[in-house]
């Protein structure tokens, strides 16, 4: 019976430990189903099927763009840049290499190993051969990527290539000073002139060119009937534009623009209409034409017409390529920000996702922040408020180009910027108290400012201004002093302990004096530009930091160590960080949102606790002589504010009386005979007491 019992403790003892271990092997990120959309930089029609190439792969349609699947068996985790067809063969060009597929996508092979280049940008086809171009050279392969041969272009006025497209035995070159044409495949070749050009077509006996420069003056659409002897351009181009594709489509004429939509011509390119209806101010990559239906790669995936561009239809379901900026959560609602795809909202943890664009013409959203009830996004058109979780939209600052947005205790920033004539920078930080119904200037302004980043109570700022750094919500701001043989640039914060965290371009630093200098922290982070920490996020003693590049990382001791958690990811490019207190969520570049369970790190699920921005500040903290403490009461009622040391004990009453609901400050003059050290200020209020350490030091 004892040896039974032992033999069945080992059993249980070993099955327990086994799955453990496969649990631990298992544990890894799950791509939810969504946000649906994403940038989409190729589409083409291979067969009666729809490839699309995205941030990270290829997607195939097999029901004229219904849904989506990704089909990358072969392929690497990356950018697709191009796509091209031969019939049933498709090619795919990631920016080092072209492979090819002969199933519609199942499987593919590399087939560059004879190209002479390591770099492919561009991919064109006829009948017979398929194109690969870089910045300046021209490759050609007739027996479908086997054997590469080289297109020996003339000198040109550019110095690299910008556009390139194939008709028939017509290839046409773009470049930085003008186009180029051949009539032979390449044996010949003649001059068209011009400036820089971003996008070129054979159709039919017309040449169509997007560009700037001499081709005629005005406009940014030429074309010429004459193989480029003489140029016109249109009368009535709704706006100037910048020309990323065309199209033919029976008899009209599509340009794709660089954030402006889509543009059509029923003339042959003398006049030009928006369409606007169902297709947003969005820029376009590429077209293609599938029967009666035609289809446009955009920044916000796939839109559709049927009734030549007189409405467009956006078809992007189970396209799961989106590019998340930014987390917000309300209650149990999960939101999201995209870059090309608006607001999204989850109900269920990131099972499911639904988007909230309502009446927000911001398509792309740079920063997303919740304030009490209130939900903003910055875009290009502005700074946008929703107070039902996005079922409308108000516009409550616009006018210039950039935004960004931060938010401490019930103050929102808006970091703001816009190029003057001659590239010459222009913007500041205003401020609201009032739920962004009127702003204020801060301390700030002269310099384009191109990011914020708020946690710990302090503001950091950075763009074309030299970045500085406020603790007093704005009123005054500071260059910070690293502790390290460069400068960083901080791109997000995070409070630990009484400590406040950076993530840089340089790695992950710490300030234990309220912002005023940083140390670096944590050997085994990326430390490169090349890899910025986006984003940082504590939970229960963990500290995770998002990559640009590296991915996802842990630390369990107060950032000294750190170890990659990106089992499961398939793209590193990680912008955003956020908990829900069940699941970790990332959002990945051309990938959509992330999650992973906290169990899987050994923590429990707790409620759900973002980061609190303390309503209190101090500043300068440390100070020498005196210092201002700043706070923010959300209604009008009894205040107490007071400073004790670290026994308990008070050492100056501030104020007591009745205060009215916004921002106040007190100011702490020290005593004579007061020792240096750290001491606590309280300040108690509608019936709560926040708490802020200040240090003495002389």
């Amino acid at each position: 019976m004892f040896v039974f019992q032992k033999r069945l403790f080992s059993f249980v003892l070993f099955a327990a430990l086994a799955g453990m271990h496969a649990g631990a092997l298992c544990a890894q990120w799950v791509q939810t189903n969504g946000p649906e959309g994403g940038s989409v930089f190729s589409i083409a029609l291979c067969g009666t099927n729809i490839f699309v190439a995205t941030g990270t792969g290829v997607s195939i349609s097999t029901d004229n763009g219904a849904s989506w699947k990704p089909v990358n068996s072969g392929l690497p985790t990356t950018r697709i840049n191009a796509l091209a067809a031969i019939g049933s063969n498709l090619f795919a060009a990631t920016g080092t290499s072209v492979f090819l597929s002969t199933d519609s996508g199942l499987n593919w092979t590399i087939v560059s190993k004879k190209l002479p280049t390591v770099s492919v940008s561009f991919l064109a086809s006829n009948n017979t051969s398929v194109f690969a171009a870089n910045d300046f050279e021209i490759f050609r392969s007739s027996n479908f990527g086997n054997t590469w041969d080289s297109i020996s272009l003339p000198p040109i006025t550019g110095s690299y290539i910008t556009a390139f497209a194939v008709s028939g035995t017509s290839i046409l070159v773009g470049t930085d000073g003008g186009a180029i044409l051949s009539n032979d495949n390449g044996s010949h070749w003649k001059g068209l002139g011009g400036g820089i050009t971003s996008a070129l077509a054979l159709i039919g006996t017309d040449i169509y060119v997007g560009g700037e420069g001499n081709y005629v003056q005005g406009g940014n659409i030429y074309r010429s009937t004459d193989s480029g002897l003489t140029w016109s351009n249109p009368v009535n181009l709704p706006q100037q534009v910048f020309v990323t594709a065309f199209a033919a489509f029976g008899s009209f004429v599509f340009a794709g623009t660089d954030g402006s939509g889509a543009l059509f011509s029923t003339d042959r390119g003398v006049t030009w209409n928006a369409t606007d209806s169902g297709m947003p101010a969005t820029s376009i990559f590429s077209f293609t034409q599938n029967g009666t239906n035609l289809f446009a790669g955009t920044e916000g995936g796939v839109f559709r017409t049927t009734d030549s561009g007189i409405v467009w239809t956006q078809v992007n379901s189970e396209l799961r390529s989106s590019n998340v900026t930014a987390f917000a959560s309300s209650g149990k609602n999960l939101l999201v920000s995209t870059y090309g795809n608006g607001v999204f909202l989850s109900t269920n943890g990131g099972s499911n996702w639904t988007a909230i664009d309502g009446n927000n013409e911001n398509q792309d959203v740079e920063d997303l922040v919740l304030s009490g009830t209130n939900l903003f996004t910055a875009g290009p058109t502005g700074v946008f408020r929703s107070s039902n979780e996005g079922a409308n939209w108000a516009i409550v600052d616009s006018g210039v180009q950039y935004h960004a947005l931060a938010v401490i205790g019930t103050t929102i920033f808006d970091g703001w910027g816009f190029e003057h004539e001659g590239g010459v920078y222009f913007g500041g930080v205003d401020k609201s108290s009032d739920g962004g119904s009127s702003w204020s200037a801060t301390g700030i302004g002269g310099e384009e400012i191109e990011w914020l980043a708020a946690g710990g109570g302090i503001l950091c700022a950075g763009g074309t201004y030299p970045e500085v750094i406020s603790a007093d919500t704005g009123a005054t701001w500071n260059q910070p002093i690293w502790n390290a043989p460069f400068y960083a640039t901080i791109f997000s914060l995070a409070s630990l302990d009484t400590n406040i965290l950076a993530g840089t371009d340089e790695g992950l630093f710490i300030s234990k004096n309220h912002g005023e200098s940083w140390d670096s922290l944590g050997t085994s982070l990326p430390r490169s530009q090349n890899n910025p920490i986006y984003s940082i996020l504590t939970i229960h003693g963990n500290i995770f930091a998002a990559s640009y590049g590296a991915g996802v990382f842990r630390s369990t001791d107060n950032g000294l160590t750190w170890t990659s958690i990106n089992d499961g990811l398939t793209n590193l490019i990680a912008y955003a960080l956020f908990t829900d207190g069940a699941s970790l969520f990332i959002g990945i570049d051309g990938a959509g949102v992330w999650r992973r369970s906290l169990s899987d790190f050994g923590i429990s699920s707790v409620a759900q606790t973002p980061e609190v921005q303390p309503t209190i500040l101090s500043y300068p903290n440390p100070f020498s002589h005196s210092t201002e403490i700043s706070f923010t009461s959300e209604a009008a009622g009894y205040a107490d504010v007071s400073v004790v040391n670290l026994l308990g004990a008070e050492v100056a009453h501030l104020f007591s009386g009745e205060l009215a609901a916004g921002e106040h400050s007190v100011v702490w003059s020290k005593s004579p005979g007061l020792p240096d050290g750290m001491y606590e200020c309280l300040v108690r209020m509608n019936g709560r007491v926040e708490t802020l350490p200040v240090v003495l030091d002389r």
